[in-house]
């Protein structure tokens, strides 16, 4: 980037490969939010945390034994209404150009957030992905209407 640096863009974006059901609105979504937060660094999607993989349910193992991390919080919270969302990172990012020359890295903060729904947050990145990401498909939790759907090795 530095060698071409005078035509290098204010903003690129990452986008993943395993990520298969990204929408071009949720690109656009992210640069409309990077440019209405003139503070923000970078932008990321993000989705909600299910509440199996709360962090306030992760364990750890000692000795053959399992303890909860968080067991302070965990007590207070022993329930999903009661514990705060969380969210994990959906599947893209944008960072301003200089942002990520000064940092070397797509995650700069401040950061601002899009939030996306967690089907479209969906990664493929072992091959038994692959049958959960054709069932979001078929069962139309996901709609790709901007692709011509011939998904793996079936036609949906």
């Amino acid at each position: 980037m530095n060698r071409h640096r005078p035509s290098i863009p204010d903003v690129l974006v990452l986008v993943q490969p395993t990520s298969p059901f990204l929408l071009p609105e949720h690109v656009s979504q992210l640069l409309d939010a990077l440019e209405n937060d003139p503070e923000a660094q970078s932008c990321h999607n993000i989705t909600p945390v299910s509440h199996n993989s709360h962090a306030w349910n992760q364990r750890e193992e000692v000795n053959g034994r399992a303890r909860f991390l968080y067991r302070e919080e965990r007590n207070t919270a022993y329930n999903k209404q009661m514990k705060p969302s969380l969210y994990t990172f959906g599947n893209l990012i944008a960072v301003r150009t200089r942002a990520l020359l000064e940092t070397g890295s797509f995650y700069t903060e401040p950061c601002a957030v899009v939030e996306i729904e967690r089907s479209y947050a969906y990664d493929v990145d072992q091959p038994e992905d692959i049958p959960i990401a054709e069932a979001l498909l078929k069962s139309a939790c996901v709609s790709l209407p901007h692709v011509p759907i011939r998904f793996f090795s079936q036609e949906i």
